[in-house]
C-alpha cells in the first residue's frame, strides 16, 4: 500500500517537534550547575594577609610579626579594605567540596594546625601586652649574656674608653715702653722687646662617662707644668672631685683660661693676689641647672717642677698648706632661640687661707712675695710695686660680679689680704667691653664659673690677598677698657728693698678675632705708681706700654 510522501513543510515541522521533545527530556534529567565561588580580588589578593581577616585560617606559612603593633591593626585594615565587607574563608568555600590536607582550595592551602597567637582585629589587648613583655624579657636576657661573654673574653667596650684630643697655644708679643724721666731714674731703663712669649701643648679627654683628664706643658723661657689633673664626676658626697696640679681659684678673671683673656696679660691686681697653681685635691658641687657652683680645694705649698725627678718636699717636713673656697651664682641666664647667650648675671665670693710653710734649710717661715707690674713677663721689667714679708699665715678674701647683655659686658673684682702684724693689702679692678660685630657674644661656662671665649658668627677669610677682599665676614672686633688699683702701702716698714705704695693702671684694648682660634690684640697701658723705698718719701711717676699680641690656639 503506497503512502503519500510528506511535503517539505510537514517534514520540517515534524523535525522541530522532535527536537523540542529531546530538549525537554534533557532538562528533566540534568543537574543544576554549582555556583562559582566569589573571591573579591581587592579583598583576598590585594589586601596584605596580616590585615585581612579572610586569612585568619587560610595561610600557608603566615605567622604574626612579634614586633607588629596591634593597636594600629584597626586603622590599617580600614585603610586597606574596600567599602564592601570582605568575605571570610567559610563564605567563599561553603559550596565547594572539602579538600584533603595539603590540597589547594581557591588558590590557598588549608592549615591543619592552629596559629597561636594571631594578630587580628579580635585579639585581646592583654595578649599583645603579654607578647611584648615576653619579647622585652628575652631581649634583656640576650643583652646580659652578651655582656657576660664580653667580660669573660676581656674585650673592652670601645664606646666608653678614654678619648684623647691634643692642642696647644702660641703667643707672639711685641712691647714698646715709654718712661718719664722720673720713672727711668726710679726703676731704671726698661727695654722694648719682641718674643714668642708663651707656648703650651696639652692633651685632654674623657672616658667611661665620668672621668676627665688634662696634661699641659708650657714654655715661657723655661719648661714648666700647667694643668695636670684628673676629674671624676657624679661621686657621692664629693660631687665632682679633682686631683692633680691646677689653679687655686681667686677671682673671676684668673679663673678663666689664659687663651680667653681679653687683654694681653693679667692686670696688676691678679698678679698681686693670685698664687697660681699648686698640687692638691678639690671638690665641686652644683645644683640641678648649675646656676650655683661651690668649689673647695686643699693644696700643698708645692709647685710641680720639671727637674731631676726628686720630690719637691723631699727635704722638708712642712711644705705649707692652702685652703681655698669659691662660691658663684648665676641668678640671670637667658639664651636666645638659636642658643646664643643674651644676658647673664654672675655673682661670686672666695676665701683663701695660706700657710706658707718652712724653709727646708733654715726652718724659718717661707717668705710671701708681692709683684705689681703692667707687663710682668719682660725679663728686665722691674715691678712698680714689690716686696716680701715673713709670716706664718695669712688670708685673702675676694668678691666678684659680672653682667653681660648682648654685646656689652661689665666685670668687677675686689681683693683684701690680711697679713697679721703687717696689716692689709687691697686691690680693685673693673672692666668694660663691647663687641662691635653684630651677632657676636661672650660665652659663659657654668661648670667653670667664668667666661669662656667669643662666639664668632663669620670667620675671617681672604680670597684675594692683593686687594684684601673677603669671601665672607670679617671676624669680630672688640674694644675693652680696664682700671686696676693696687694698694701695697703695708710694705712701707718691711725692709729697705720693698717698693711700697699704691698704683693706678689704665688699659685700653682693641681686639680682632679672625676665628675662634686666632686673635690679634693691641693694648695701651698707662701705669701711674705712687711709690717709695723703705722710709723714704713717695714719688709719683708714669709708664706707658704699647703691646701687640697674636694668639693662636690649635
Amino acid at each position: 500500500m503506497r503512502t503519500q510522501s510528506a511535503s517539505p513543510l510537514e517534514q520540517t515541522l515534524r523535525n522541530l517537534v522532535f527536537c523540542g521533545i529531546l530538549l525537554s527530556a534533557a532538562s528533566l534529567f540534568a543537574k543544576s550547575p554549582e555556583p562559582i565561588p566569589e573571591i573579591s580580588p581587592a579583598d583576598s589578593f590585594l589586601t596584605p594577609r596580616a590585615l585581612n581577616p579572610a586569612y585568619a585560617s587560610i595561610a600557608p606559612t603566615y605567622r604574626p610579626d612579634p614586633f607588629f603593633d596591634p593597636t594600629q591593626l584597626s586603622e590599617l585594615t580600614t585603610q586597606a579594605a574596600p567599602s564592601k565587607p570582605a568575605k571570610t574563608a567559610v563564605e567563599t568555600t561553603k559550596n565547594q567540596p572539602a579538600a584533603a590536607p595539603g590540597e589547594s582550595l581557591a588558590g590557598f592551602e588549608l592549615e591543619t594546625a592552629p596559629i597561636a597567637p594571631r594578630l587580628t582585629q579580635n585579639a585581646a589587648p592583654n595578649e599583645s601586652a603579654d607578647l611584648r613583655r615576653s619579647i622585652d624579657e628575652l631581649q634583656a636576657e640576650i643583652n646580659a649574656l652578651r655582656s657576660e661573654v664580653r667580660w669573660k673574653q676581656n674585650i673592652p667596650d670601645t664606646t666608653k674608653k678614654f678619648s684623647a684630643k691634643a692642642g696647644g697655644m702660641l703667643d707672639w708679643d711685641g712691647v714698646m715702653i715709654d718712661q718719664t724721666l722720673e720713672n727711668q731714674v726710679f726703676y731704671g731703663d726698661i727695654d722694648n722687646d719682641f718674643a714668642s712669649r708663651d707656648l703650651r701643648l696639652w692633651i685632654k679627654g674623657e672616658g667611661y662617662d665620668n672621668l676627665d683628664y688634662e696634661v699641659c706643658l708650657g714654655y715661657t723661657g723655661a719648661l714648666s707644668f700647667k694643668n695636670v689633673m684628673l676629674t671624676a664626676k657624679n661621686l657621692p658626697i664629693l660631687g665632682t672631685a679633682r686631683i692633680g696640679y691646677f689653679k687655686v681659684e681667686s677671682g673671676l678673671n684668673f679663673a678663666s683660661n689664659v687663651y680667653d683673656n681679653t687683654f694681653v696679660d693679667w692686670e696688676s691686681v691678679d698678679r698681686t693676689f693670685q698664687v697660681g697653681r699648686r698640687l692638691g685635691v678639690a671638690s665641686i658641687h652644683y645644683n640641678e641647672d648649675q646656676s650655683l657652683r661651690f668649689f673647695t680645694g686643699v693644696y700643698t705649698g708645692q709647685n710641680l717642677t720639671i727637674g731631676d725627678g726628686k720630690h719637691a718636699n723631699e727635704n722638708s717636713d712642712h711644705v705649707g698648706l692652702i685652703l681655698n673656697t669659691r662660691l658663684t651664682a648665676v641668678p640671670v641666664y637667658r639664651e636666645g632661640a638659636d642658643g646664643e647667650l643674651c644676658e647673664v648675671l654672675h655673682l661670686g665670693a672666695g676665701f683663701r687661707w695660706v700657710d706658707p710653710g718652712k724653709d727646708p734649710k733654715t726652718g724659718a717661715n717661707r717668705r710671701t712675695t708681692f709683684r705689681a707690674a703692667p707687663v710682668d713677663w719682660l725679663s728686665d721689667m722691674t715691678p712698680l710695686l714689690s716686696g716680701s714679708i715673713e709670716t706664718n699665715s695669712y688670708n685673702v678674701t675676694n668678691i666678684e660680679a659680672a653682667w653681660q647683655q648682648g654685646q656689652f659686658g661689665l666685670i668687677g673684682e675686689g681683693h683684701i689680704g690680711s697679713y697679721n702684724e703687717f696689716g692689709n693689702a687691697h686691690g680693685v679692678s673693673t672692666t668694660a667691653r663691647l663687641l662691635l660685630t653684630p651677632g657676636a657674644y661672650q660665652k659663659y661656662s657654668k661648670s667653670g664659673g667664668c667666661f669662656a671665649g667669643i662666639d664668632i658668627p663669620n670667620n675671617m677669610r681672604f680670597i684675594d690677598c692683593d686687594n684684601w677682599t673677603c669671601l665672607e665676614g670679617g671676624g669680630v672686633w672688640e674694644i675693652a677698657a680696664q682700671w686696676a688699683w693696687t694698694d701695697l702701702d703695708m710694705l712701707r716698714d718691711t725692709s729697705e728693698s720693698a717698693v711700697y705704695g699704691r698704683m693706678n693702671q689704665y688699659t685700653f684694648a682693641l681686639n680682632w678675632y679672625w676665628n675662634p682660634q686666632t686673635r690679634w690684640g693691641l693694648n695701651w697701658i698707662h701705669a701711674k705708681p705712687e711709690s717709695g723705698l723703705g722710709d723714704g718719701e713717695k714719688s709719683t711717676t708714669s709708664l706707658n706700654t704699647l703691646a701687640c699680641q697674636v694668639r693662636f690656639t690649635f
